[in-house]
């Protein structure tokens, strides 16, 4: 259980900080939740960006909050 939280921890902060490196690299965007959300020349749905920021939302507070749950208990 505990390796499983931190993997989904450190997936999602992984992916983040991926997108974050993806967009500096290409200079597209100083804010990547601008409407319409670019990537390079393409735009991506704004139902893609959401469903992204929501399941990294829930990753990394949920691995972070089973391993918390595991220190306390």
């Amino acid at each position: 259980m505990n390796l499983a939280a931190v993997a989904i921890a450190i997936l999602w902060f992984a992916s983040a900080v991926f997108t974050y490196a993806v967009h500096g690299w290409l200079k597209d965007t100083d804010n990547q939740l601008q409407r319409p959300h670019r990537l390079g020349g393409i735009t991506i749905p704004g139902n893609v960006i959401r469903i992204y920021m929501l399941m990294l939302i829930l990753g990394e507070i949920g691995g972070t909050a089973i391993l918390l749950a595991g220190v306390l208990l």
